[in-house]
């Protein structure tokens, strides 16, 4: 302990010889002037407001953390400072070296300093500022998780810390803070610094066995030190109870199997505790000292009749919400940990006299985290026990009666202030009513009583709210607010269904008349001048406010009715769903009429077609031109909702043709079939894209588009769309001067746009299909893209091309539309028609694109103009196939070539990419050094984890547009023209064709050039570069291996990589490509060609490139507990024939490191059977007979060790 307690004494650069990068340790001198360096340095950076003083302070202190040489200095500052920040910055510096460099640390040891820390909390720690026990106490943890496996003294760490907790009250807090800090630290592996740093420490596997010991070894002891330490201090208020708190909590929230469940998606979690927990949880005592600490910090905390708190500061708000987080952690136990029924029962029991206690009373309930969390705490209940059970339970029909009357109130509170606690409760009554079919015998459930009041009050308060927040001013859209809440409802409502639709209908039918007079008064009053002026404002107000309540309703309705699907219906159902659908499509008719009044397109269709089935008033339209639509966004996405729902319930392949919802529907509007459905459907989608997008509206356009697809791909409803006249007319005029909303900024309607035209284009094939015009048919649609693209090939000059921004929107316009036509196109005949109409004559403006958008660094053009090709080069259906005597194959990848280069080698992009990259790398230096911009080092923060990887938000969203984007668009289109099959790549070889060679040099130009943590950063990058090394590596293996040194040893280096990581899709790919590459290495070893030279000269280059792979590969077979493990076996057989060197030094090191004579003869054994009737071959079978020799190895080496250990 010398080592620790004194090795800072020759000051900082005393120890670790030299000084450090920008003046750093070894410039700071030592004894109390070095000591009074570092801490007005560390007041600079955490305090400092000076940039040139903080930057100064960086430079010098933090090469602190960039190697293990430092921590006898950092050990001095703890010993000889008294500066909180001098405290600070040694405490995280330490955490930063062992994370980054556990396998370095020698002196002092891992152990020495996890004492060292223990003693200096133990005689300092009551005098350090808070954000210094945390530090420390971070540190402690996870020296003591890194090491818990190499060193049983680690496993004593209970034992250390428990005397903190019989010491003083300081002391006890410490200790508290220790224990829960430490439960934290083994939970989760995301803890550690970064990918990279967890790699350098413990894997996956390794962090869960860790996990896994530490929870059968000292995890429960910790959970029971808890609960002794909440008895103890349950009637104390301050940090001790609270400290005792979350260290029960962190107990309770442990992983315990590996598989945590994701609370904020649903909360239908269920706590996978041992068994050995099952007398601290049966325990009734443990339940009631939670329910004790609650009442007592909510001691005088109840509220009145009215739901009004009353003495709220006597609330303890944070430890109170413990309190019933923990309760709800303890009511998910699962099932199988009591021991009968009869003690389940009890312990059920338990629950809900808790919750009938805090009900009667609303003790604490006027505090927004405890009513959240008593929320959960009910949901959670029935989640984890059956209607059946609640039901057998004394007292329930008290309870059921006194939620009941909670929810309630809640649904009349304020909305804001309820927030998503409404999900939970409305969940709990979802529960509750799809329960009831299974509820058996003579027990009754109370439900019916109090689902139709609950439902009456959800639909009148959110009203009132809607109203309320018009009144004061808010008109913001809360869609995605109620979305959640939506989802939750279909059940409740189709309780008592026709009971809710009567109501609802009794909300809806005056809303709807007071709908269409509005309409119409505003229409009269359009039409009279300036003598209608002040009923138009009055009566444009009343609309908005109209639509704002129907088109809440109108999404209740679709809602409800496509509950259909996941609940069991009836014909009487499916009449009430009619019922309901006949007032939205009431309403949608009003709608429709409106805009057949105001739109050209749609009076053209309407003049030509008989009168629309909905036609209930008369005259020719009522909301009088286009101010009258203003403000009915929120109510036609509704409907458009409604229609989705509609549609997946009655409309299509899954619609019952014979339901009883057209009968009712009939009855009221005379629609008799879907078909009549399906003609006004169309036209208040093409009402829709025409008046909305330019301004306003994106979400009505997205929905509608959205709606439109999903109706052109069914196989019956697309065929019946294009016998509309509303979509013919589309079909027939589909440009911006019809549907304005192309011509919306395209940063947000530009998608938009290849969705409507890969509709449109579907539509057009399915109802042409057999058809001998249907080239024709595809030509007149392509015709309005023809035109544009020679008005952009007149265009004289480049510059005007990015410049002027209508020729530059028109330009990304028809590339956005040629993609969604090439998207629609499955067939070969259909596909050949588009290829012939763009080659040759529109190809060289498409390809001039691409290089003006490169060059002048248009980037967001420039990724649509390679998406386009990336399209053109999909070989999906097998559509592209060209007869045996057409050159047309590889004149389509010379264009995507061309395409390709001419983005990969642009100046401007060249540029880009390296500003990037050397962006990058001055952050992965400041992270390597041990913090960056936006670290807790720099700012002070609590945590003590460094991120990297990308700096700031915003840096990394303009990285992604600038470089990223562009690159994995190139490495997705060259993968999928190199794996399109419709073109033999030999021909560019044998007649000198540079196509393919310039292609693959300039891609991988750029997949080599980002650091692979930067690009593994982004998923759709790291997809695409995966997927291009897997279709190089398989079917180019001897251009992989022409390929510069540099760009090889990255793509190797990129397959390592992929071997270790967590995703099975990277891993097993990885594995496949580099079994393809090892295997050509072995092919070619006694070789003399070309390709043999390429690969040793690779191998002269690197000679330990594989034998590295090899190394980190078997580490993964034998170590790591994969799904994918088959997959990941197969490239050992090649590796260890193309490097068997490498395999006898790995053989010995692991027969060396068995520290029994035993061990090492069965681990020998154990190689000389992994190799046991293997040829030197890659024969199908001798990889089969090597893989399971494999799987035996595998067995045996962890039986070997385990035994050992």
């Amino acid at each position: 302990m010398a080592a620790v307690s004194g090795g800072g004494a020759a000051g900082i650069g005393g120890a670790g010889g030299g000084a450090s990068p920008g003046g750093g340790p070894g410039g700071l001198g030592s004894g109390p002037d070095g000591l009074a360096r570092v801490e007005r340095l560390c007041q600079q950076l955490y305090q400092g407001t000076d940039p040139a003083s903080r930057a100064e302070a960086e430079a010098t202190l933090l090469p602190l953390a960039s190697s293990p040489r430092f921590v006898s200095e950092c050990l001095w500052i703890l010993d000889n400072s008294s500066d909180p920040y001098a405290q600070k910055l040694a405490s995280w510096t330490l955490i930063q070296i062992v994370t980054q460099h556990w396998a370095q640390l020698s002196t002092p040891s891992p152990l020495e300093l996890r004492n060292y820390i223990l003693r200096y909390l133990a005689k300092c720690g009551p005098s350090l500022a808070s954000f210094v026990l945390i530090e420390l106490s971070s540190l402690l943890a996870r020296l003591t998780k890194l090491g818990w496996t190499a060193e049983p003294a680690n496993r004593t760490i209970v034992d250390d810390v428990s005397s903190f907790l019989d010491a003083s009250e300081a002391h006890c807090a410490i200790g508290l803070a220790l224990l829960s800090r430490l439960v934290a630290e083994m939970n989760t592996s995301a803890s550690l610094a970064s990918a990279a740093a967890a790699r350098r420490s413990l894997t996956h596997a390794q962090h869960r066995r860790v996990a896994s010991s530490f929870r059968d070894a000292v995890l429960l002891r910790i959970f029971k030190l808890s609960l002794s330490a909440l008895a103890k201090f349950a009637a104390v208020p301050g940090k001790l109870r609270g400290g005792a708190l979350d260290v029960a909590l962190a107990c309770l929230n442990f992983d315990f199997i590996g598989s945590s469940f994701d609370d904020t998606v649903e909360d239908v979690g269920t706590i996978q505790m041992p068994v050995a927990w099952r007398g601290v949880v049966q325990d009734p005592d443990t339940l009631s000292l939670f329910l004790d600490v609650y009442v007592s910090c909510t001691n005088g905390g109840g509220a009145d009749a009215a739901g009004v708190g009353v003495n709220a500061d006597a609330v303890d708000p944070v430890q109170s919400a413990k309190c019933l987080d923990a309760l709800v952690q303890l009511v998910s136990v699962r099932r199988t940990l009591f021991a009968s029924d009869d003690a389940r029962f009890a312990y059920l029991r338990t629950h809900m006299v808790g919750m009938l206690s805090i009900l009667r009373t609303r003790r604490g309930l006027d505090n927004h985290d405890n009513y959240h969390h008593f929320c959960r705490w009910l949901t959670r209940l029935k989640a984890n026990y059956q209607l059946a059970e609640l039901v057998a339970t004394e007292g329930y029909e008290e309870w059921i009666s006194l939620v009941a009357s909670f929810t309630r109130n809640s649904l009349a509170s304020d909305w804001r202030w309820v927030g998503d606690s409404l999900f939970y409760l409305l969940t709990l009554w979802a529960r509750l009513v799809a329960a009831m079919p299974y509820l058996k015998g003579s027990a009754l459930s109370h439900l019916d009583v109090h689902v139709q009041d609950i439902v009456k009050d959800y639909v009148g308060s959110r009203l009132r709210a809607l109203r309320a927040d018009a009144a004061s001013g808010d008109d913001g859209d809360e869609t995605e607010e109620c979305a959640e809440q939506l989802d939750a409802i279909p059940v409740i409502f189709r309780l008592q269904y026709d009971k809710t639709a009567s109501f609802l209908v009794s909300v809806m039918d005056p809303l709807l008349e007071q709908y269409q007079a509005t309409t119409r008064t505003l229409a009269a009053s359009l039409t009279a001048g300036p003598a209608g002026a002040s009923v138009v404002s009055s009566a444009r107000l009343q609309l908005n406010g109209l639509q704002r309540d129907l088109g809440w309703l109108v999404r209740v309705v679709g809602t409800v009715v496509g509950g259909r699907l996941s609940a069991s219906s009836s014909e009487s159902q499916e009449l009430t769903d009619g019922e309901l659908s006949a007032r939205v499509f009431q309403l949608m008719s009003y709608s429709v009429e409106a805009d057949r009044a105001s739109l050209p397109v749609l009076a053209a269709i309407g003049a030509s077609a008989p009168a629309g089935p909905f036609d209930t008033r008369e005259g020719s339209g009522a909301a009088g031109g286009e101010a009258a639509l203003r403000g009915a966004a929120v109510l036609d996405e509704a409907i458009i909702e409604f229609t989705q729902a509609f549609r997946k319930a009655y409309i299509g392949e899954q619609a019952v043709a014979t339901s009883k919802v057209y009968v009712r529907m009939a009855e009221r509007l005379g629609v008799a079939d879907h078909m009549v459905v399906l003609d006004v459907v169309a036209t208040k989608i093409a009402g829709n894209l025409h008046r909305y997008g330019v301004s306003e509206g994106e979400a009505v356009v997205a929905k509608s588009l959205s709606l439109l697809a999903d109706l052109a791909d069914g196989y019956s409803s697309s065929r019946l769309l294009g016998r509309l006249a509303t979509v013919r007319q589309m079909i027939d005029k589909h440009g911006e001067d019809v549907f304005p909303f192309m011509r919306g900024p395209d940063s947000r309607m530009g998608r938009h746009r290849t969705t409507f035209y890969s509709t449109l284009t579907k539509i057009l094939l399915k109802t042409t299909a057999g058809d001998s015009d249907c080239e024709s048919a595809l030509s007149r649609f392509f015709e309005p893209m023809r035109l544009r693209l020679s008005q952009l090939a007149a265009v004289p000059s480049d510059d005007a091309l990015v410049r002027d921004s209508l020729i530059l929107r028109a330009g990304v316009g028809v590339l956005r539309d040629l993609r969604g036509v090439l998207a629609a196109t499955t067939s070969r005949r259909h596909y050949v028609t588009l290829w012939e109409l763009l080659y040759p004559a529109h190809m060289p403006v498409l390809l001039r694109l691409v290089r003006v958008y490169s060059a002048a660094g248009a980037h967001t053009a420039s990724v649509v103009a390679l998406k386009f090709y990336s399209e053109l080069s999909l070989n999906k259906a097998k559509r592209i196939v060209f007869d045996n005597s057409s050159p047309a194959g590889i004149l389509l990848f010379r264009e995507v070539s061309k395409a390709l280069v001419a983005y990969g080698a642009s100046p401007r992009v060249l540029a880009d990419v390296s500003d990037v990259v050397a962006a990058a790398r001055r952050q992965a230096e400041l992270a390597e050094r041990g913090a960056g911009p936006g670290s807790s080092m720099a700012t002070g923060g609590g945590d003590s984890s460094v991120g990297t990887g990308g700096g700031s938000g915003a840096a990394e969203s303009q990285a992604y547009v600038r470089v990223y984007k562009g690159a994995w668009v190139s490495m997705a289109t060259f993968a999928r023209a190199l794996e399109g099959g419709y073109v033999n790549f030999g021909v560019f070889v044998l007649y000198g064709d540079p196509a393919l060679g310039d292609a693959l040099n300039v891609v991988m130009r750029l997949a080599t050039a980002f650091p692979l943590d930067e690009l593994l950063a982004y998923p759709k990058a790291s997809r695409a570069y995966f997927s291009l090394l897997d279709v190089l590596c398989q079917q180019h293996t001897g251009d992989v291996f022409s390929l510069d040194a540099h760009s090889f040893s990255h793509v190797v280096a990129s397959l390592q990589e992929g071997l270790q990581s967590l995703e099975v899709w990277m891993s097993s790919g990885s594995a496949v490509s580099l079994d393809h590459l090892s295997a050509y290495r072995f092919r070619m070893r006694s070789r003399d060609t070309p390709g043999a030279v390429a690969v040793r000269a690779q191998t002269e280059a690197a000679p330990d490139l594989f034998p590295r792979v090899l190394e980190v590969l078997f580490s993964v077979v034998l170590a790591e507990d994969c799904p994918n493990q088959w997959s990941l076996s197969r490239p050992l057989l090649s590796l260890i024939l193309s490097n068997e060197e490498a395999f006898l030094a790995i053989q010995e090191r692991t027969i060396a490191s068995q520290s029994t004579a035993e061990a090492r003869t069965a681990v020998a054994e154990a190689f000389g059977k992994l190799m046991a009737d293997v040829r030197p071959n890659l024969e199908s079978k001798n990889k089969d007979k090597f893989t399971q020799n494999t799987n035996i190895f595998r067995h045996a080496i962890r039986a070997i060790t385990s035994g050992a250990s």
